[in-house]
C-alpha cells in the first residue's frame, strides 16, 4: 500500500504542478485578453486537443499493456515512436482540413500548437506509467510547467500576440521530453532493430486503432460543444469565452481522477497477467471508491466555488458562466462515476466495447448540441455534454456488469 500511495503522490505532484501552471495561464489569459480573444484561443486549442489522441495513438493503454508483457523496453519504445510520427503526419493533414472551418485568427493559433503535437509524439509517458516511474514523469512535468509558466508571464508582460502562448507551450514540452529521454536514448540507439519493426508495428497498430479512435471520439464530445456554440449559439459578446473558461476550469479539476487512473490501472493490468484475482478485485474496488469520492467532492466544489473562482481569476463579470457551472458540477460527478468502468474496458482488451461507449456518447452529445444550443445557448451546450457523459456512464456500467455476470473474456476477474 505504501508503494501505491507513493506512486499516486508522484503522479499527483507532477500533474498537480502542471495543472497549477495551467490554472495560472488561464488566469493570465482571462485577465489580460478580451473574452473574444480568449474565445478564439479556446476554439483553436480545442481543435488541437481533439486531434491529440491520434498523435498519442492510445499508447498509454496499448504500450502499457505491451510493456507489461515484454521485458524488451527498447523494442517497444522505438516502435511506438515510429507509429506516432506517422500519426503526426496524418494529423497535419487533418489540421489543414479543419482550417477552412476556422476564422483567420483561429487558424494562426491552431498551427502554433504544432510543437506541442510533436512533443506528444516523442514523449515517454506510457513507459513511465507502465514501469511505475512516477518520479521521471513528475520531474519532466515540473520542468515543463516552470518553463511554460515563465514563458506566459513574459508574453503577457511584453503584450505579445496570443499565438506565442501555444508556441511556448510546445517548446516547453519538448524540453521536458528531452529530460525524459536523457537516460534512455543511449541504450535505444545501440539496440535499434529494424528487423522487428514491421511485425510489431502491425501488432501495436492493430491493438491501438480502436482505442485511438475511441479517444478521438472522446475528445470530440469535449470539443464539439464549444465549436457548435460558436457556430449556432446566440451572438452575445463574451459568451464563447466564458463557456470555454468554465469548461477549462472543469478540466483542470479532473486532475486527481487522472492521477488515480495512472496509479491503479497499470497495477490492475499487471495483476491480471499474474493471475492474482484477489489483488485485481481489491485494486479495482479501491479505484471505485477513490474515483467516486473525488467525483463527489469535485462536483460540490464546482457547484459552490466555480463561479466565484472564475470571477476572481478573470476579474470580469461571468454571468454566463454562473448559469452553466451547476451543469458542469453534475458533469464532474459523472466523470468520477464512469472512469473506473470505461477505463477497465480500454485496458483489459474490450476495445470494441470502449469504442461503442464513446461513439454513443458523441452521437448523443452532437445531436443534443444541434437541438439545444440554438434555443438555450451556453446552458444548452453544457446540458448536451452532460447527456453525452451520462450515456457513457450508463453504457460502460451496463457492459461491465454484463461481462461480469456472464463471466466472459477478460472481465470475469472483477
Amino acid at each position: 500500500m505504501r508503494g501505491v500511495l507513493k506512486t499516486a503522490f508522484n503522479f499527483l505532484l507532477g500533474s498537480g504542478i502542471n495543472y497549477l501552471v495551467s490554472f495560472l495561464v488561464l488566469t493570465l489569459l482571462l485577465r489580460y485578453s478580451s473574452q473574444q480573444e480568449y474565445g478564439h484561443f479556446a476554439i483553436a486549442q480545442s481543435v488541437v486537443f481533439w486531434l491529440m489522441p491520434v498523435v498519442q495513438m492510445a499508447m498509454n493503454i496499448t504500450a502499457v499493456a505491451q510493456l507489461n508483457r515484454s521485458s524488451q523496453d527498447v523494442d517497444v519504445v522505438q516502435q511506438v515512436i515510429v507509429l506516432r510520427m506517422g500519426a503526426l503526419f496524418f494529423v497535419l493533414i487533418l489540421m489543414g482540413a479543419f482550417g477552412w472551418m476556422l476564422q483567420p485568427q483561429q487558424q494562426v493559433l491552431m498551427w502554433a500548437f504544432f510543437p506541442l503535437l510533436l512533443a506528444n509524439a516523442l514523449q515517454l509517458d506510457y513507459y513511465a506509467i507502465a514501469r511505475q516511474k512516477a518520479g521521471l514523469l513528475a520531474r519532466s512535468q515540473v520542468l515543463y510547467a516552470l518553463l511554460y509558466g515563465i514563458g506566459v508571464v513574459v508574453v503577457v508582460t511584453w503584450h505579445l500576440p496570443l499565438w506565442w502562448i501555444p508556441l511556448i507551450n510546445g517548446l516547453s514540452m519538448l524540453c521536458a521530453v528531452v529530460w525524459q529521454w536523457h537516460g534512455f536514448l543511449p541504450q535505444m540507439v545501440g539496440q535499434w532493430n529494424m528487423n522487428l519493426m514491421p511485425g510489431v508495428l502491425k501488432v501495436l497498430l492493430g491493438q491501438s486503432a480502436l482505442n485511438t479512435f475511441a479517444n478521438f471520439i472522446q475528445l470530440g464530445y469535449y470539443t464539439i460543444d464549444l465549436l457548435l456554440l460558436d457556430r449556432l449559439g446566440p451572438h452575445i459578446a463574451g459568451l464563447t469565452g466564458q463557456y470555454a473558461a468554465t469548461s477549462r476550469l472543469t478540466q483542470v479539476a479532473v486532475m486527481p481522477i487522472v492521477a488515480i487512473l495512472n496509479t491503479l490501472m497499470p497495477r490492475i493490468v499487471q495483476a491480471y497477467h499474474d493471475g492474482d484475482s484477489q489483488k485485481r478485485h481489491r485494486l479495482f474496488r479501491a479505484y471505485l471508491v477513490a474515483s467516486w469520492g473525488v467525483g463527489l467532492v469535485g462536483a460540490l466544489g464546482l457547484f459552490f466555488l466555480g463561479t466565484p473562482v472564475l470571477a476572481w481569476i478573470s476579474d470580469k463579470e461571468v454571468q454566463h458562466a454562473a448559469q452553466v457551472f451547476p451543469v458542469f458540477a453534475v458533469l464532474y460527478l459523472f466523470i468520477g462515476l464512469h472512469s473506473p468502468f470505461s477505463s477497465v474496458l480500454a485496458f483489459m482488451g474490450q476495445e470494441k466495447a470502449y469504442l461503442l461507449c464513446n461513439a454513443l456518447a458523441f452521437v448523443v452529445n452532437a445531436a443534443a448540441c444541434m437541438l439545444l444550443i440554438p434555443r438555450y445557448g451556453a446552458v444548452g451546450a453544457a446540458l448536451s455534454i452532460l447527456l453525452g457523459i451520462l450515456t457513457l456512464t450508463l453504457v460502460s456500467m451496463w457492459i461491465y456488469f454484463r461481462h461480469r455476470r456472464k463471466g466472459e473474456v477478460k472481465l470475469e476477474a472483477f
